[in-house]
């Protein structure tokens, strides 16, 4: 009962407009949070070779052991982008929309359209965000590589944040505007 009141009376301005930005921000950011860690933790395990230790056989011409070398053919990378990237679509959704339905906000569906057709793009911009501090992280830091993973998972949920937070931008109308 009470969200059809707070709507009818947002549709007819006789209540302030409140977009909820950075909440829904915070909400994005929090759902991303448990999916990020698990994709940086199959990428850390691909690229460290930790559960699956060199397997190459004999050294190179220049002394260096053959198949030693973190690449983007890692396969328990691949396998964590592919487990990890859904379960970030399903917990982002449910997050944004639980705390939208909490803070009473208007226009709710609309910007769970939205956010249905766009949160793919958004995953993917995160997940380039992620993956290139991570490759940036052995030319840039050298032996200290390892301290790419925290910035590498601050990138990944900002760039979660400012899309989910730009998509919700986009959907709720302005005070001036009438509502969609």
């Amino acid at each position: 009962m009470d969200t059809l009141a707070t709507s009818w009376a947002v549709e007819r301005g006789l209540l302030p407009l409140h977009k909820r930005l950075k909440e829904t921000a915070l909400a994005a950011a929090g759902g991303a949070f448990v999916p990020a860690v698990l994709a940086l933790a199959f990428c850390f395990l691909s690229w460290s070779h930790t559960l699956d230790p060199c397997t190459g056989s004999g050294t190179g011409p220049d002394g260096e052991v053959l198949g030693c070398r973190g690449t983007l053919d890692a396969p328990w990378m691949w396998v964590g982008w592919a487990v990890c990237i859904p379960l970030a679509f399903f917990m982002i959704r449910r997050t944004v929309r639980v705390t939208l339905q909490h803070h009473l906000a208007p226009v709710r569906e609309a910007t769970m359209r939205a956010l249905n057709k766009t949160l793919p793009l958004i995953e993917l911009a995160a997940a380039l965000v992620g993956g290139g501090i991570g490759l940036l992280a052995h030319p840039v830091f050298g032996y200290f590589a390892i301290f790419a993973f925290p910035f590498a998972l601050a990138g990944m949920l900002g760039t979660v944040a400012a899309g989910v937070a730009l998509v919700r931008h986009q959907t709720c109308p302005t005070a001036d505007s009438p509502a969609k």
